[in-house]
C-alpha cells in the first residue's frame, strides 16, 4: 500500500523566500550595517578600508533584496500594504542617505578617539 502524500502548496517556496527577504532587509542587513559602523568607530580605521567596502556591499545588498522582494515576491510595506517601486525608490534613497551620514560619523568619531 503506497504511503499517503501530504499536499503541498506551490506558493510555499515563494512565501519562504519572501519571508527571508523581509527578515534580511528589515533586520539582519541593518544589524550588519550597524555592526560594521561600530567596528569602524572603535577600531579607528582610515577612510576607504576593506570594512568600508563591506559597508557598501551590505548597503547595496539591502537595496537589491528589497527590490527583489517587491518585484518578485509581492513585497509589502512594514504596515502590511502592497509595496511599489515608489516605495523602493524612497527606501533606497533614505537608507543610502542615513548610511552615508552614519559612515561619515563613524569615521569622524573614530578619528577623534585616536
Amino acid at each position: 500500500m503506497p504511503e499517503p502524500t501530504i499536499p503541498t502548496s506551490p506558493a510555499a517556496p515563494t512565501r519562504n523566500a519572501s519571508s527571508l527577504c523581509r527578515i534580511y532587509w528589515m533586520l539582519v542587513g541593518n544589524v550588519a550595517l550597524f555592526l560594521l559602523f561600530a567596528f569602524i568607530m572603535t577600531k579607528r580605521l582610515p577612510f576607504f578600508s576593506i570594512i568600508d567596502a563591506a559597508c557598501a556591499a551590505v548597503l547595496a545588498s539591502l537595496i537589491l533584496v528589497r527590490y527583489v522582494d517587491i518585484r518578485h515576491f509581492g513585497g509589502e510595506t512594514t504596515d502590511g500594504e502592497p509595496a511599489t517601486l515608489r516605495h523602493w525608490r524612497r527606501y533606497a534613497a533614505t537608507l543610502t542617505g542615513i548610511a552615508v551620514v552614519a559612515w561619515v560619523a563613524a569615521h569622524t568619531v573614530g578619528q577623534a578617539l585616536r
